[in-house]
């Protein structure tokens, strides 16, 4: 892995936006000390969890704990970062304003946008300066997991990316990868997944607890050592061509959600933290399931770099 810096340790990062995602980039950014400020709606909730995380991060992964991070509900027009990171922002219209300020107060600032569905060349015409603005990904929870993604195009200034790239190994403890495209690799094969996911229910062939079982049971125990190719070339690559010859014919190619999901949806059910989604859960399970979650990104991550 080729680690050589193109970057300047000295970085200003803003990070901005709302969602689950935000306190773990938090923690993850803030753990290698850089000048952090953080704005979002809602500063004193956010602040006890990126708290968390780096408590996590101090008994898990013994990183000492790092608190020189700003939050605030106001937008800082006396602050000038050099990075700005964008996420839970689903709208150009909320995007836009945002991406101006930016330009406004920070010559060449680069901005990283954090989206599945806005493709890169419509992020570029709202930007004085296209060059500089990339899509970046993040899983959650980000200051255990490995995955970054950065994706770029022909506009895209080499140099930014490989900056990016540098970070998110060096200061990040990332394993990031580069996609020359307008849109991530991981929410199309996670969407094409879940698609058939949906389909074997709707059609009845398993029901939600089945399917579950089978993720977790079989790719959720290789997926984290191999990924798919290597998987199947350790499996053995020719019989993997003779099952997708038949079966890729029955995949679902459904373009909408099937009606059991979209009632889902229109019942705003929220998930775990509102207590329904597929499942129900009590306060008492959801604290269970969010306590499993810390512990379990911790060891799954240690096991991941015996391997890697």
């Amino acid at each position: 892995m080729n680690t050589s810096s193109k970057f300047s340790k000295d970085q200003t990062i803003l990070l901005a936006g709302h969602g689950r995602s935000l306190a773990s980039i938090a923690a993850c950014v803030v753990s290698s000390d850089p000048s952090l400020v953080i704005v979002t709606e809602h500063p004193s909730d956010v602040k006890i969890t990126v708290n968390q995380h780096l408590t996590d991060l101090h008994q898990y992964a013994g990183k000492e704990k790092q608190t020189s991070f700003r939050i605030t509900q106001d937008w800082p027009d006396d602050y000038s970062p050099t990075i700005a990171i964008l996420t839970g922002y689903t709208e150009l219209a909320t995007l836009s304003p945002l991406i101006e300020k930016l330009e406004r107060q920070s010559n060449n600032v680069i901005i990283a946008v954090a989206t599945d569905h806005i493709p890169l060349h419509i992020l570029q015409k709202i930007t004085a300066r296209p060059e500089n603005i990339v899509v970046v990904n993040w899983a959650e929870p980000a200051h255990t997991t490995f995955f970054l993604e950065i994706v770029h195009n022909e506009v895209s200034n080499p140099d930014i990316i490989d900056q990016l790239k540098a970070m998110g190994m060096e200061q990040w403890a990332k394993d990031p990868y580069t996609v020359h495209a307008e849109l991530g690799i991981r929410g199309r094969m996670n969407t094409a997944m879940l698609r058939e996911a949906l389909f074997l229910v709707e059609e009845g062939y398993a029901n939600i607890e089945d399917i579950d079982r089978a993720c977790r049971n079989d790719a959720g125990t290789y997926l984290p050592f191999s990924g798919h190719f290597q998987y199947m070339d350790l499996m053995g690559t020719y019989a993997y061509g003779v099952v997708m010859e038949k079966l890729n014919k029955e995949l679902s190619n459904a373009t909408v959600p099937p009606a059991f999901f979209t009632d889902v949806l229109q019942n705003n059910a929220p998930g775990m933290q509102g207590g329904k989604g597929f499942y129900d859960y009590s306060e008492k399970e959801v604290e269970v399931w969010e306590e499993k979650m810390r512990k379990f990104s911790f060891e799954i991550k240690k096991l991941m770099e015996t391997y890697f």
